[in-house]
This record gives C-alpha cells, structure tokens and sequence, in this order.
C-alpha cells in the first residue's frame, strides 16, 4: 500500500474505534529543516488540547507485515496514555504576564528553515537563527514547547526585541548547560570503556542538562569563554546537531576542511536531516569572545 493510501486508511481504521465525542484528523507538520511528519490529530468536544501522534514509523511496521487493525490499537493507546497539559500552561499562549517567564531560545539552520522563519519572529546570528519558543510542560519524561509565531508575538503586544532580552534571561535557567568529555558520555550509555588513540581528538560534549535542543547553549553567557580559559586555547565548535555541540580544545592546529567533511559525511550518514544544524565548524577566539565561522568555509557547505 502507499503511503497516502495508508494515511486515509489507518485514519479510517481509528476512527470507527474512537469513543463517542473525540474527532480524529490527519495533519502535516512541518519540523526543523523542512521536514515534514504526518500524522493524527485527537479532538474531545469541549477540550482546547488536541495531542498529535505521528504515523511515519507506523507506516515502517506497516511494511513489515503489522496489520492496519494492530497499529489503530497502538495509536489509540498513545493517544489515550498521553497526559493533557493543564489548562493554566495551555492558557500561557493567551496571557502574556503568564508566558514571559517561561520564553526560551532555539538555534536552527537559517537556510534549511528559510520559509518557515518567514512566519516567526527571529534573530540571525551567523548562518543560523535565533528562533523563540514557549517551554509549555517540562519534567523528567517530556519536554513540551510551542513555538512563538509573528501572530502571537502581535498578540502579547510586544517586539522581537523583548522576545531576544527574555529568552537569554530564561534559557539558561530554564535548561542550564552540560559539558562532559565524549568519551565520558559513550562510556555511560554503552557501559563500554573508551579506549583512546593516539590521533584522536579530545572532544568534549555542550548540551543542556535534558540533552533536547541543546545547540543553544553555545550562547549562553560565558560558557565558551570559561572553557576557553581552561585550557588558554580557542575553540573549534563541531555541530553534533541541535540537541548538542562538539568542542575541540585548539591546541594544536587543525584543518577545518577535513572537519567540515567529516561533519557532513556523519550528517547523511547518522543524523536525522530534522536534527541537523550545520555542516561546517564554527570558530570561538578566546581573546574577543566571539563565534566566527572559519575562513574558506564555501557556500555549498551551508546546504543541509
């Protein structure tokens, strides 16, 4: 079957299962980098809550053989184990003096989210974006945000300005940064210890402490510059994806042509193209405290 064919069937399939009163939908989202995810939409009467559960890894094990009636019961059941956000979260989007406090900053890929910045208010940093987020629900087994569009900005009656001085005020408090060593982290996920060699690079891990949207952390004040000052080094930052960043201690001098192919070589190899942020190595200098992208780094590199 298709995979349009499998959208309007398992549609189907779900509805005629659906308790009297919830509505289900199809929708299309469209996620960082362009990447668009299907998937169904749940409406109770009465509820202002409508959860989404994306289809594209049920239509793999449809693939495999599951049947259209098993996977309807698998999406009922995330639907119905899903946990609704309270209503005074849900009510932070209307009420500005409730959601200020909880406005914090991602960091994506500018010409990867060209149209969909058009429609949300953003600041350029580089050749990636400052775009500003509502942190709706946050606790050890979710993260829930909604993104501030132009409309809801003009809504709250304030200016990109004030979304920027917000969100760099909440963020790091909100989601405070992490730096471990990479070998430390593969260590504890696959409890096998990290044998080193002697062209490695000691690479070290920047990320919040959720480990989700962690990209961000490069400009939180003073991170950069204090693990600078460790060493007396400037920085190349390697873009793992957005949920974290690679920093190399520049003590030793470095191609950063080898890097950006090696960067982008792991890019279509191992990273979600909804995960990506760059294909090329950023530069941090110790002595002006500022971001740089190396010189040489050519336009093409910039595609994700």
């Amino acid at each position: 079957m298709l995979y349009e064919n499998f959208l309007d069937s398992i549609r189907l399939e779900v509805e005629k299962r659906l308790p009297p009163g919830c509505r289900v939908s199809l929708v299309r989202v469209q996620k960082n980098n362009g990447t668009p995810f299907d998937g169904l939409s749940f409406t109770e009467k009465g509820s202002r809550y409508s959860p989404t559960v994306y289809l594209d890894a049920f239509y793999q094990e449809y693939l495999r053989g599951m049947s259209l009636e098993h996977i309807a019961r698998l999406l009922i059941q995330a639907y119905q184990g899903g946990q609704p956000v309270p209503t005074r979260q849900l009510e932070q989007a209307l009420d500005f003096e409730m959601a200020k406090t909880n406005i914090v900053f991602r960091l994506i890929n500018s010409n990867a989210n060209r149209d969909r910045l058009g429609a949300l208010p953003h600041r350029d940093f580089l050749d990636l974006s400052l775009i500003y987020c509502l942190l709706v629900d946050d606790n050890e087994d979710r993260q829930m945000t909604s993104t501030v569009t132009l409309e809801q900005m003009t809504a709250w009656g304030i200016t990109e300005e004030e979304l920027y001085q917000l969100s760099m005020e909440n963020t790091p408090r909100l989601l405070p940064a992490r730096i471990e060593k990479l070998s430390a982290v593969i260590e504890r996920v696959t409890g096998v210890p990290v044998t080193h060699r002697e062209n490695d690079y000691d690479l070290s891990v920047l990320t919040n402490q959720k480990g989700l949207a962690g990209d961000g952390c490069i400009l939180y004040p003073g991170i950069l510059k204090d693990f600078a000052d460790r060493t007396n080094n400037d920085v190349v930052i390697l873009p793992s994806s957005i949920h974290e960043v690679l920093l190399l201690d520049l003590s030793e001098p470095v191609h950063f042509s080898e890097l950006n192919k090696m960067i982008q070589m792991i890019n279509r190899a191992e990273v979600p193209r909804e995960d990506r942020l760059s294909n090329h190595v950023y530069l941090y200098s110790r002595t002006s405290d500022r971001i740089t992208i190396p010189a040489g780094t050519s336009a093409c590199d910039l595609t994700l």
